[in-house]
């Protein structure tokens, strides 16, 4: 088991048991059964999950769906059991996407944008959908990754075509 993330006493893991391969499952806290949540690539060696979060009641996080490695943002609902991607406004999904993290009541992410490439993305849970945040490197990949929060504002390493592992922030008070 790894990439832990707690909701309403449920603890939500990717794991392997042998079976499934590495897929999400849960253990109930105050039972302590652990049980497969979500096999979202049946018959496939696994779904490759990374680092799951709880947000707004559900678990979010990278994964596999489909023939191909490209990993998209996924959601995962307790209430219903259902797995899908998120979309941006235009209908897209963000694939290869990586490193969610709860900031300022949104979550932040990196993806591959078709047209941007690897940049900094958020998930906008008022519409259910994947906003662009910002091109912050228009002649290449930002590769944006570490987020942490500080002095309310998001801080990450980034590449922006000067350098690479630039230190970056995202102020959301100005945008």
């Amino acid at each position: 088991p790894v990439f832990f993330a707690e909701l309403n006493d449920i603890l939500y893991f990717r794991a392997d048991d042998g079976i499934h391969g590495e897929e999400l499952y849960q253990y109930d806290l105050s039972t302590g059964q652990a049980s497969l949540a979500a096999n979202i690539r049946p018959f496939e060696e696994s779904s490759n999950i990374e680092k799951v979060v709880a947000y707004i009641g559900k678990i979010y996080f990278p994964g596999r769906d489909g023939i191909g490695s490209a990993k998209y943002l996924m959601v995962y609902d307790p209430a219903d059991q259902s797995v899908g991607r998120l979309q941006d406004m235009d209908g897209e999904r963000a694939w290869d996407a990586f490193d969610p993290f709860v900031f300022n009541g949104e979550l932040f992410f990196a993806a591959d944008f078709s047209v941007e490439g690897d940049e900094l993305g958020k998930y906008n849970s008022n519409t259910d959908q994947i906003d662009f945040v910002a091109d912050l490197n228009p002649t290449g990949d930002c590769n944006p990754s570490q987020f942490v929060e500080a002095d309310g504002k998001l801080w990450f390493l980034a590449t922006t075509g000067q350098a690479y592992g630039n230190l970056c922030m995202y102020d959301p008070q100005t945008d």
